[in-house]
């Protein structure tokens, strides 16, 4: 899961940079298909035991450089059951003792950050 969101992220910035839109349409659709076998996969762990899929949502990973799959900005990823209740769970205090302190803080650097993107686009907006 964790690298088929890590791969969605890459081929959306890839698209970003494609020379033609043939291969830009390529990277889309690529990217694609990662979020949706992320998302099926969170999904399914979700339907089997849905405290541990919460957990794994939260569990940083050393190979990627110990960011969490709830650092995805996947839209797909991030509407799935499994996504809003674990921030249900943060924003009540709620999260699993296992999670890392530094899990917590990437939350809310991410929440910061959404709120600033919010702020700038109200400004252009007006």
């Amino acid at each position: 899961m964790s690298a088929a969101l890590i791969a969605a992220g890459m081929t959306q910035h890839l698209s970003l940079s494609a020379s033609t839109l043939d291969v830009r349409h390529i990277y889309i659709e690529q990217a694609k298909k990662y979020e949706v076998y992320a998302t099926d996969c969170i999904n399914a762990c979700y339907a089997h035991n849905e405290r541990l899929a919460c957990q794994l949502l939260l569990r940083e990973n050393p190979l990627f450089g110990n960011v969490t799959s709830i650092a995805s900005r996947i839209t797909k990823f991030v509407n799935t059951d499994c996504f809003n209740q674990v921030l249900n769970r943060q924003w009540f205090g709620q999260l699993p003792g296992n999670a890392t302190e530094s899990s917590i803080a990437k939350l809310r650097e991410y929440h910061a950050e959404d709120v600033i993107d919010q702020t700038s686009q109200e400004t252009v907006s007006l």
